[in-house]
């Protein structure tokens, strides 16, 4: 079977859209294994589009070859997270592989719209003739459901609530006696409390303070 040769000095791509926000499960490609031991791995890769072919790297993986002579190989078992748009699905053998002497076969059933391979000396290059099989699944990306907004909503509101009891409950004493207007002891000049009187950040109110029952105001 002809096809192209993938290897550290050639990466091969092709393109694929999505038309709504997924989670992508699984990215491989139809390689024909010329190889004889399990272990062999090689880098499969999404990118968004760049001014020629792939562009910046999204995710990728490093994935094996268990030595069949041909199928489907790549990066299965994922969850890699893609809005609606464009993208380009890639296999490489980078630095850390060890896979060469295979390749991917041409003439696919169903080819892609666009494909691209690259080499170190000229970067990637368009070529729609290349026609290697490719295969993206993936399921509909999970969204929020009204139940789970709710209990958002719910939990939001408990902590505004906390954060109102707080304040009521866990004010200075001589706070608390002058919003809720109740009788208090003139505190003694000079103390905690009638400092606490005085600087208080309570809405305007008229207390007594000192010995004499000299009213002062306290403003926020």
């Amino acid at each position: 079977t002809s096809g192209y040769s993938l290897h550290s000095g050639q990466s091969l791509a092709a393109e694929f859209s999505i038309a709504e926000d997924m989670l992508i499960t699984d990215v491989e490609g139809w390689i024909n294994g010329n190889f004889s031991s399990s272990g062999k791995t090689f880098t499969a890769a999404v990118y968004s589009p760049g001014s020629i072919g792939p562009g910046v790297e999204i995710y990728s993986t490093q994935v094996s070859a268990d030595g069949a002579a041909q199928g489907w190989f790549g990066a299965t078992g994922i969850s890699w997270y893609l809005e609606a748009a464009t993208y380009w699905a890639a296999f490489e053998v980078r630095d850390d592989d060890n896979l060469d002497g295979f390749m991917m076969p041409w003439n696919a059933p169903f080819p892609a719209n666009n494909y691209a391979y690259y080499n170190p000396d000229r970067g990637w290059r368009l070529n729609s003739g290349l026609d290697v099989g490719v295969l993206i699944q993936g399921t509909a990306a999970p969204i929020p459901e009204p139940a789970t907004l709710l209990l958002f909503s719910a939990g939001l509101a408990g902590l505004i609530g906390y954060g109102a009891w707080r304040r009521k409950y866990h004010a200075p004493a001589c706070e608390r006696r002058i919003k809720a207007g109740a009788e208090m002891a003139p505190p003694i000049s000079g103390s905690r409390e009638y400092q606490q009187v005085l600087f208080s950040k309570s809405v305007p109110v008229r207390v007594a303070a000192g010995y004499n029952s000299q009213a002062i105001q306290v403003f926020r």
